[in-house]
């Protein structure tokens, strides 16, 4: 059966929205929701084995990291929840030796359990403040303007029936929470950076980023897609970041990282002293490569040593805002940002925003007595809170007015108000931004054979109605475009959000496109390096040859699995790293699939298993190909903008063995078939066209294969289409070396399959 569908390359429109603003609540944080719960103190019921409790408690056992099997009991008012088997271990560093432990809870470590959507629970002890507070406010701070920041609520903990006290239950930042946060996928690379993580410079190698610390841990520790174990991107940032020259830090940054983000992140981080996260103490931070801006996003956490805790010997709320981090130490991220006038500018205005509007002594007093007042009997019922530092009752009650002593230099009020007296005297003056870009996303879509140019900017300030769009062929002649408004047809509402919309297609290859304030001292164009809109397809030689999406028996991988696949070919004259591409079954998330760093050479073919299980090797992707998408993209990066490369489309679920395949590699005519060549050429000379025999048994075996006849020259291929063996003159052939799976046997222009079991 040959069902022919004539399709030429598909162009690709471009989805590239651009968010600006200048307000603080730019990321569309999730609520809190049930699981974090603002207005009652919830309670967690763990229940384990008698004997399971004493064993993790032991002093042996603390650093072990063993978890135990547990059930879980979460109730409120809104929720009663019960799961019955979750994992319970000790988390912490330091704390880990306190009186009063601190829980990791994991639901998902024995199933594919979840929970409110989420797959962990923290359950933090809180063990060095005495107001038990100071970790929420500043968590609700950095949330308050904006910043990805975890969730936090506080629940009463009870372990086998005994109430262990009062915990602060902390979102964790994993993949889940980069799905929620960020790119909708959670599949960009996520980074764990704790002490020494100072961003500094160490050569150009990724391989150097792998450095552990004292405790055999990575200090940029990767906690998304470990099997490509990649630190590429990573490497790159912090070569930009050390190496590039201050007088084009500016832009050249703003390429790689949200500065905006970063710039409010800083300022909180000073406002509440938090000493122990990058800029003093180059310790606990995430990092999280966005996948659709493909910037990297600066994630704070572990924020209890903060609004007046100190360990060091240091006046923090007298300390200058500007060297804030230690001096004789490299701290690039905080260091150079503030050598850049601009971002220096922004920095102090940014300072000065938010704290006259959010951290005042008033505002921070009322939030910290409504949360002591929430907590009052669940604090003071908790007899473990007392066991490391001796707090009392009157420690708890008077601790947002009084300083404690030893760590506690200041009360929560006198921090406030100290660091904000010597904040005023201390800040530069500074130029008022009538407009604040902040980009986001750059988005890939396609919409048929017709281009989509859609551009979207959310513009606040008082100059934001003089903004112009322009476009341009070369990058050098702008011309305006009418047109780009607040008020249109797509968006009704007069809400600051600038849309350009236009479905004609466009003669050039690309066009440039950049924001104008005309009216602004020394014009100002936004973004400071090209922005490119692609119509027209790469110039790759990589294809995608041929593809199946209902695979129940054509081919299994290498489990003996029988996933959806994707054929690739290089059709050039050298070989290809495929880390240059991206494959996605989403037209608005063009990087579903950053593909592994394989080399694929001249002329070969690769088959990629689209069956969201990457842990079973680099050909195996991320995600799994949905009964509801019926397209295929292949994309690469071409001067920053997303460029296809290749796409099928209109791919429907058969229910029965037929592949998608160009009729000849290559070939600009597909056709849907029911004899597949995966692995293998589709043209008309491949093996695989003509009719498999049963020319060699046992099938399955687990050793010995014997052949029919003697064959001249026997090749035996993988799942992947990989060459494993060749022989001549045989006929038998051992096959007991193999790994279990499905292999391929090509002879004498015969195809047959055999699976290999142990």
């Amino acid at each position: 059966m040959k069902i022919k569908n004539e399709m030429s390359r598909l162009i690709a429109g471009l989805f590239a929205i651009v968010s600006v603003t200048a307000s603080y609540a730019q990321n569309n944080l999730p609520d809190y929701g049930p699981a974090f719960d603002q207005n009652e103190v919830a309670s967690v019921y763990i229940t384990m084995d008698p004997d399971s409790l004493p064993d993790m408690l032991a002093e042996e056992n603390i650093y072990s990291g063993h978890v135990y099997p547990a059930e879980f009991i979460y109730t409120s008012f809104e929720l009663n929840d019960t799961i019955d088997l979750v994992g319970i271990r000790l988390r912490g560093n330091t704390s880990l030796n306190a009186g009063k432990k601190s829980f990791f809870v994991s639901f998902n470590e024995f199933g594919n359990n979840s929970w409110n959507e989420l797959e962990k629970m923290n359950l933090v002890g809180l063990q060095n403040d005495p107001s038990l507070l100071r970790s929420k406010i500043c968590h609700d701070t950095y949330r308050q303007i904006g910043i990805p920041c975890a969730r936090t609520s506080f629940v009463r903990l009870y372990i086998n029936n005994e109430y262990r006290g009062l915990y602060q239950n902390q979102e964790q930042i994993d993949e889940e929470f980069a799905k929620k946060y960020f790119d909708n996928q959670g599949n960009g690379n996520l980074y764990k950076c704790t002490y020494p993580a100072d961003l500094d410079f160490i050569g150009s190698n990724p391989d150097l980023y792998k450095l552990e610390n004292g405790n055999g841990k990575r200090v940029y520790e990767l906690q998304t897609n470990e099997w490509e174990d990649n630190y590429q991107f990573l490497a790159n940032f912090i070569a930009l970041l050390n190496n590039t020259p201050l007088n084009n830090l500016e832009c050249e940054l703003s390429k790689v990282i949200d500065i905006e983000n970063y710039l409010k992140v800083a300022v909180v981080d000073i406002l509440t002293s938090n000493w122990d996260g990058y800029i003093f103490n180059k310790n606990n931070y995430y990092l999280y490569q966005d996948q659709q801006s493909g910037l990297f996003q600066f994630i704070p956490y572990d924020l209890d040593n903060t609004l007046g805790i100190d360990w060091l010997g240091e006046d923090w709320p007298s300390r200058d805002l500007y060297t804030w981090a230690p001096s004789g130490t490299e701290r690039p991220l905080f260091k150079r940002i503030m050598q850049v006038p601009a971002f220096r500018n922004r920095f102090t205005e940014l300072f000065q925003n938010i704290m006259t509007q959010y951290f005042t002594t008033e505002n921070i007093t009322s939030i910290a007595s409504g949360w002591q007042e929430l907590i009052l009997d669940a604090a003071l019922e908790d007899n473990y809170r007392t066991l490391d530092f001796g707090f009392t009752e009157d420690d708890f009650l008077n601790a947002i007015d009084q300083a404690w002593g030893g760590q506690v230099d200041y009360g929560i009020t006198d921090y406030i108000s100290l660091r904000v007296t010597n904040a005023i005297a201390q800040l530069e003056p500074f130029n008022n931004t009538n407009v604040n870009i902040h980009w986001v996303n750059n988005l890939f879509e396609l919409n048929g054979e017709s281009v989509v140019t859609h551009i979207r900017a959310h513009i606040e300030g008082d100059l934001a109605d003089d903004c112009i769009l322009q476009f341009s062929n070369d990058g050098i002649v702008f011309s305006n475009i009418e047109g780009f408004a607040d008020v249109n047809s797509f968006d009704t509402t007069d809400d600051d959000v600038f849309t350009y919309y236009n479905t004609d297609q466009w003669s050039p290859d690309s066009l440039f496109y950049r924001i104008i304030f005309p009216n602004i001292n020394d014009t100002i164009f936004y973004p400071c390096y090209d922005k490119l809109i692609w119509f027209t397809p790469s110039a790759s030689p990589l294809f995608i040859n041929e593809i199946m999406k209902d695979n129940t028996s054509t081919i299994a991988d290498e489990f003996g699995g029988y996933p959806a696949w994707v054929e690739l070919w290089n059709q050039g004259q050298q070989a290809l790293n495929l880390s240059q591409y991206y494959l996605t079954d989403d037209g608005t998330d063009f990087n579903k699939w950053h593909l592994p760093a394989v080399t694929l050479d001249a002329g070969d073919f690769i088959l990629l298993w689209l069956d969201n299980d990457p842990e079973q090797g680099t050909n195996h992707s991320p995600f799994k190909w949905s009964d509801n998408e019926p397209s295929i993209w292949l994309c690469n990066i071409e001067r920053n903008a997303v460029r296809l490369v290749d796409h099928f489309g209109n791919v429907t679920l058969q229910n029965q063995e037929l592949s998608y395949e160009r009729i000849t590699d290559g070939n600009t005519v597909i056709e849907l078939t029911d004899t597949p060549t995966p692995g293998y050429s589709n043209n008309p000379v491949s093996v695989a066209e003509s009719t498999p025999e049963k020319w060699a048994s046992p099938n399955p075996t687990s050793g010995l294969l014997y052949l029919n006849s003697i064959i001249n020259d026997l090749s035996i291929f993988d799942s992947s289409g990989k060459l494993v063996s060749k022989f001549q003159q045989i006929k038998q052939v051992d096959l007991s070396t193999l790994n279990p799976g499905v292999y391929t046997l090509i002879a004498d222009a015969k195809s047959l399959k055999v699976v290999v079991v142990h």
